[in-house]
């Protein structure tokens, strides 16, 4: 299956909302992109999207954003 992967992790990823976003992504092609819902701080970049996970707020790096 997906090793060193937890199942929450994979469930998001087949989350129906992951599919529009990814749509919305591509068609609006945005130098900046941040999202949430994973809990955890990652940082990468898709094409010309430098792109930012935000994690929950009582842990490091919930407010790297504002930074």
């Amino acid at each position: 299956f997906f090793a060193g992967i937890s199942i929450s992790y994979v469930e998001k990823i087949y989350d129906p909302s992951c599919q529009w976003l990814n749509i919305v992504l591509e068609k609006l092609n945005p130098s900046l992109w941040y999202f949430g819902h994973w809990h955890q701080y990652i940082k990468g970049q898709y094409k010309n999207t430098n792109w930012t996970c935000l994690d929950m707020v009582p842990n490091s790096y919930y407010f790297e954003w504002l930074i």
